[in-house]
């Protein structure tokens, strides 16, 4: 059996305000036992609904945010899945892939760039996203602590 921990937090004004408080609470349930910590998908920044509003919330996938998150999870020995907006090329065009990183115990062990997009009730997606490719779903799933995630 895995601990698994979902975190619900809304995005702050600054960039550096959210990362904390996320490390905060990924360090919190590590403390209660957790050995999978899932943040929320928006969590760093929040939903893009223009294309500029993706572009600046882009970050790489070796980048700051994710190396900050990579280093709590060695540190703390857990796995944990997060959201960002990676940055992208189509042709000649920057978009952004909308993209979980799953990092374990101070390892990118696999991302997954969404591939289904938010089309609904006002709010269309892939006009500020790019969708993944299918063919990464046929990937085997991740071990955490000895079961298939």
């Amino acid at each position: 059996m895995v601990r698994v921990a979902v975190v619900q937090q809304s995005p702050r004004k600054h960039l550096d305000a959210t990362v904390a408080i996320q490390c905060e609470l990924i360090g919190r349930a590590a403390d209660d036992g957790a050995r999978l910590v899932v943040l929320p998908e928006g969590g760093l920044c929040g939903f893009a609904r223009r294309h500029a509003e993706a572009m600046a919330a882009v970050q790489a996938l070796d980048g700051a945010y994710v190396e900050e998150i990579q280093d709590l999870t060695s540190s703390l020995g857990i796995a944990v899945a997060a959201h960002v907006y990676e940055p992208a090329r189509v042709g000649e065009r920057p978009v952004a892939y909308n993209t979980v990183v799953v990092l374990d115990h101070g390892v990118l062990r696999r991302t997954y760039r969404k591939i289904h997009l938010f089309d609904a009730q006002s709010f269309c997606e892939s006009a500020v996203v790019e969708p993944g490719d299918p063919g990464q779903l046929d990937e085997p799933p991740l071990d955490v602590d000895g079961i298939a995630v």
